[in-house]
């Protein structure tokens, strides 16, 4: 199938050759290239290719969305991220812990814990969102902040 073949050619580090295969792909493979633009920061790219799946009148789904939040947070954009989660709510997708865990992380490497917090406490305890938190704290030095997430856990018997 187009997708295997798609999944070789990115996995072989050819990108110009999973690129030609765009105008054969599922949503699963525009997903795929999707992710792969992330991973390199080509956010343009990424954002193109969302374009053209919709364009050819496939429905992204949760994995499409996170994977263009995910391009977005390696080009330094957490706010344009932010809007990604706006926009796959406003289409009745429900964030996964992926998703959280993608905005959290790009805002508080961002610096803004704030907005980490209130992403952290909207998703709910999970091991992966109180261990990005958990990071944060560490960068800013705040250990009783690191140390108040690490008790969340153990309370919610929630094995660190």
């Amino acid at each position: 199938t187009y997708t295997a073949l798609l999944r070789a050619r990115l996995e072989a580090g050819d990108l110009a050759a999973a690129e030609r295969l765009e105008s054969h792909l599922n949503l699963v493979g525009y997903t795929l290239l999707i992710d792969a633009y992330a991973r390199l920061g080509r956010c343009v790219k990424a954002e193109e290719t969302f374009e053209a799946l919709t364009q050819r009148g496939l429905t992204p789904n949760l994995a499409t969305y996170t994977a263009l939040m995910k391009a977005y947070v390696k080009a330094h954009h957490p706010h344009k991220a932010e809007e990604v989660l706006d926009r796959l709510k406003a289409e009745g997708l429900e964030p996964n812990a992926l998703s959280y865990l993608t905005l959290i992380n790009a805002h508080s490497k961002e610096g803004d814990l704030r907005r980490a917090e209130e992403l952290y406490i909207e998703q709910g305890p999970s091991l992966a969102s109180a261990t990005a938190m958990i990071s944060a704290y560490g960068r800013v030095k705040d250990a009783a902040k690191a140390q108040e997430v690490f008790d969340q856990l153990r309370a919610q018997s929630i094995r660190p």
